[in-house]
């Protein structure tokens, strides 16, 4: 149903390399060469800068980061493993699976709508637009549940979503379980599963940074939404459970 979402040597989206590499502050020791890349997604919904490292502590810092340079287009961080990541309410966020995918999706607040632009809105067309993504690999496999969590249908945890508002824009940060689960569940918390034990066998996940470009570009679609839209879709996705 889904194969390769952006495939690297035939794709309709213009993929433009720009010759510069964010900077990179990561305190953790790392002997291999880290592979940094940023280029641009360009078609005719949206002009996306993507950022790729392969480790830092954190995007959302690095992100904050990037924006003080000055940059004032939507872009999207992401990294193979995340050392320091953070979710709601400071929970640590384990980033240590290669394979996982650790996005902060950043956009210029000019480009929401004022009725739409809070963080409890935007975390809900996060999770839609999320959820609308992984049930393309297995249709039935996943949903919702109040207030945003996304759930595999055996009651577990799938990732974790943040925002938060900063300068002129609002950073989106969200972790999936694609191809395997973190051991540290925090106390209370869901257990954990991820996207690869529910697709059938011979059908392979997609990489962590094709899922976050697709996602992302589902989020610029639904900020379109208002506000009841958003609500109704959420509603609706939220009854998929059985």
């Amino acid at each position: 149903m889904c194969g390769c979402l952006y495939p690297e040597s035939t794709t309709d989206d213009k993929k433009v390399i720009l010759a510069k590499s964010p900077t990179i502050e990561s305190n953790i020791p790392y002997t291999e060469e880290k592979s940094n890349e940023i280029f641009t997604i360009e078609d005719k919904e949206i002009n996306l800068e993507v950022i790729h490292v392969s480790i830092i502590d954190s995007t959302m810092p690095s992100s904050r980061k990037y924006i003080d340079e000055g940059n004032k287009l939507p872009f999207i961080y992401n990294t193979d493993i995340q050392t320091s990541g953070t979710g709601k309410g400071k929970r640590k966020w384990a980033g240590l699976i290669k394979g996982n995918l650790y996005t902060s999706t950043c956009i210029p607040i000019s480009m929401i709508k004022n009725e739409i632009n809070n963080n409890d809105v935007l975390v809900k067309i996060t999770a839609i637009s999320i959820y609308q993504e992984i049930i393309k690999l297995a249709e039935k496999e996943f949903y919702l549940k109040y207030p945003n969590d996304i759930i595999c249908k055996d009651k577990k945890k799938i990732g974790g979503i943040i925002v938060e508002n900063y300068k002129d824009f609002i950073i989106i940060g969200f972790g999936i379980n694609i191809v395997d689960k973190p051991d540290d569940i925090r106390k209370g918390g869901l257990p954990a599963c991820f996207i690869k034990e529910h697709l059938p066998e011979d059908r392979q996940p997609p990489t962590a940074l094709d899922l976050s470009i697709q996602i992302t570009k589902r989020i610029f679609s639904n900020i379109n939404l208002n506000e009841e839209e958003v609500l109704q879709l959420f509603e609706k996705c939220i009854q998929t459970e059985e």
